[in-house]
């Protein structure tokens, strides 16, 4: 076997130290990108375990008008939630009701003092990349005490703080990212359009339901996906915008004559292919499998402003403030974007890279 020559063994070490060399460029870059800026400076960027990227921000001068989040302290791993406690914050309503069922079928309904709960939404992720969040939404509910008597629990998310106008608020509820579930013997829960300002919620408001039955068969449910059959799925439509959802459910049957095995109906507005149905969610109280909630998709946006023109100077309250970033038009408001073959956080300066 022939033996290099000094020179061509020179050259072999040479070329080696320069791959090294490249890996290491590469390695350096990949680790820098890993550690890039999410939020301004001096601006804390996490809350417990969970990444708070501006537009986002926890203390003040940190976030972007209608992205405060309030960071729990009391929680450990602390918890992070939208808003900061006050009446102009989104939230999670709860209305509680009692139901009974007349021998004629008749419904009535009492409405115990007190029977409004209210509670911050609580954030699970955030992606400026997607330009959407993810958080904990409430399960609706209707237990049945006895065959013809029971409660009722209606949940309403609402992202958009009382006294702001309609679509003002910067969170909407994705339609394409999360569906309507219903859980039951017979189950017919319904999602509706809900109004802060007014705090109700009209037939015209009325969006979407959906329907299932066992049809007396308790062997007819099967595990995997909404059949119709002990539990049912609808998409949420995408002509109009959702700054809130009220979801009911009505009781299984009006004589439920099996109240003690299979008490409960449910419905939850939740991120699609989240949910995966079980038939023991037929049985027992199934919103205490979930006590933080179940998780659903809030899109967010630059509302009540659309991108600049080409040629058009951009306004000095604009988001897209890093370079290599792009805008989008988008219901309601704009978007920003890293460039392909960029990554990081659009809104902020030097953010894409």
């Amino acid at each position: 076997m022939a033996t290099p020559s000094q020179p061509q063994l020179l050259q072999h070490i040479l070329a080696l130290l320069a791959a090294a060399g490249a890996l290491m460029v590469q390695a350096a870059a990949i680790a820098e990108q890993h550690d890039l800026p999410i939020a301004l400076p001096g601006c804390p960027d996490k809350c417990g375990d969970i990444s708070i990227p501006f537009p986002f921000g926890m203390k003040p001068g940190c976030f972007r008008e209608g992205f405060q989040v309030t960071c729990d302290q009391s929680f450990q791993p602390p918890r992070a939630f939208l808003g900061e406690g006050d009446g102009r914050s989104a939230k999670k309503l709860t209305l509680y009701s009692y139901f009974s069922v007349s021998k004629t079928g008749k419904i009535s309904l009492q409405y115990p003092k007190n029977n409004l709960s209210a509670s911050l939404v609580e954030l699970i992720d955030i992606s400026v990349a997607k330009n959407e969040a993810r958080a904990y939404g409430a399960v609706a509910s209707a237990c049945s005490m006895n065959a013809t008597a029971g409660l009722s629990k209606t949940r309403i998310t609402t992202l958009l703080a009382r006294g702001m106008g309609t679509a003002e608020g910067p969170f909407l509820v994705s339609p394409a990212r999360n569906v309507l579930i219903g859980v039951g013997l017979e189950s017919m829960p319904s999602v509706s359009r809900f109004d802060f300002n007014t705090l109700r919620s009209t037939e015209d408001d009325y969006l979407v339901s959906c329907s299932s039955s066992i049809m007396g068969d308790l062997q007819l449910p099967s595990n995997g996906s909404c059949s119709g059959h002990g539990c049912c799925q609808a998409s949420l439509p995408e002509r109009h915008p959702l700054t809130g959802v009220m979801v009911t459910t009505p009781p299984n049957t009006l004589n439920n004559t099996m109240w003690m095995t299979n008490p409960c109906t449910f419905a939850m507005v939740v991120e699609h292919s989240w949910y995966n149905f079980s038939t023991a969610d037929l049985y027992g109280n199934t919103s205490n499998k979930f006590p933080r909630g179940v998780p659903f998709v809030v899109d967010f946006a630059i509302r009540k402003a659309r991108c600049p023109a080409e040629d058009q100077q951009p306004p000095l309250d604009y988001a897209c403030t890093s370079g290599n970033s792009s805008c989008a038009d988008v219901t309601n408001g704009y978007i920003c974007k890293c460039l392909e073959h960029y990554e990081g956080n659009p809104y902020i300066p030097n953010g894409c890279q």
